[in-house]
């Protein structure tokens, strides 16, 4: 599921109403709006589109509920400070499905390079296009897959590819498995061996955020706006500082603000990049988004918010309360709980045991 942002988003405090279709796959969506304008729409949770507006993310929070556990959900405040720029504002459900896209643009990759170019685009790794189409194990090791490289903080097609790189070379003859990503078996050696080629990488090809977010013209204090200001920082520092490459941080591509830039590097060097030749044909399009819309990606989650650091720290945190208890609420009315992934769990724990319990008796009969 893509995500687009519009400038003229909701509010967080604006309200909407959400309510499934008989069928549970369905969402009509009420919006009122300022002025006393309500516009409606019709969601499908297989939609290619979520507007980033507060129903936008019950949407998507409403989807994550139904399908992760809570112990799963509550990681991912935490993670919204580590993970990678272009991720950070990103639900976690659509982070999820990015993760599985780009899984099998890499397992087919891989495979093209190491086995036989000719099936690789028959290659399906995955069950589903979209992992939430089937709640089961399979959406869940993506889920943990793309925690696990959250927390290292690494773009996921660099992540998956060493990883299956790494893999190869260890002896596996086939790309390993989401579960694998992680596993104990991989972890201990697979860590540092990451960690070098993410430096021999940066070294070839500087990697920071694409996203509008970052901007300029979009600053406006957000945590992960300052962390990419000192990733910039820190990829300038590394060669030099460069006229050149100030030219294209501060004044082309807009990801870093002259104040800041002069304040760390001086006046001079930053005119001197001001008059280099632009590194890029054309820039960036100019793209204002409010302030508002900036909400971290956990927005909204039901289960995300652990009443410590970050969510104590955000701006957003009254609202995304509210948003995450509207989740919960839906849930409620939709599956008769607030938490169906793990009512499916005790459901399923049940009928284990009334299995078991049958078979006992028919085994005890038997012998009698």
């Amino acid at each position: 599921m893509q995500y687009e942002e519009y400038e003229d988003g909701c509010s967080p405090e604006a309200p909407s109403f959400i309510k499934l279709t008989p069928d549970g796959n369905q969402l009509l969506i009420w919006e009122d709006l300022p002025g006393g304008e309500r516009r409606h729409a019709k969601w499908s949770l297989d939609d290619a589109y979520i507007i980033a507006t507060e129903a936008g993310y019950r949407v998507e929070n409403l989807e994550a509920l139904r399908s992760v556990t809570e112990r799963d959900r509550s990681l991912e405040a935490d993670l919204t400070t580590m993970k990678w720029f272009d991720y950070r504002y990103l639900t976690p459900a659509a982070a999820t499905r990015l993760f599985a896209a780009t899984y099998t643009d890499c397992y087919r990759r891989i495979w093209r390079e190491q086995f036989d170019k000719d099936e690789a685009a028959l290659k399906r790794p995955l069950r589903n296009d979209d992992p939430f189409r089937v709640v089961g194990p399979e959406l869940t090791n993506l889920w943990r897959a793309r925690q696990w490289a959250d927390g290292l903080a690494y773009p996921y097609d660099f992540f998956i590819h060493t990883t299956f790189q790494f893999a190869r070379k260890r002896g596996y003859k086939r790309p390993p498995l989401p579960n694998q990503l992680f596993g104990a078996k991989m972890i201990p050696k697979l860590t540092p061996a990451l960690a070098m080629a993410w430096r021999r990488s940066m070294e070839s090809r500087a990697r920071y955020g694409t996203s509008a977010n970052y901007r300029n013209e979009n600053y406006c204090g957000d945590p992960a706006q300052d962390a990419h200001h000192a990733h910039i920082l820190n990829l300038l520092r590394a060669k030099g500082p460069r006229p050149l490459d100030i030219r294209r941080f501060v004044f082309d591509e807009r990801l870093l603000p002259e104040q800041r830039a002069v304040a760390e590097f001086g006046r001079e060097l930053v005119e001197r990049g001001r008059a280099q030749v632009p590194t890029l044909e054309e820039p960036p399009v100019y793209r204002k988004i409010k302030a508002t819309a900036l909400k971290p990606g956990c927005y909204g989650l039901p289960g995300a918010d652990q009443g410590d650091w970050p969510c104590t720290a955000c701006r957003f945190r009254v609202a995304c309360r509210r948003s995450a208890d509207l989740v919960s609420q839906t849930a409620a009315e939709v599956w008769g709980t607030d938490d169906p992934r793990a009512a499916d769990h005790r459901a399923k724990a049940a009928a284990r045991k009334r299995k078991e319990r049958a078979r006992k008796r028919a085994s005890a009969a038997a012998t009698r």
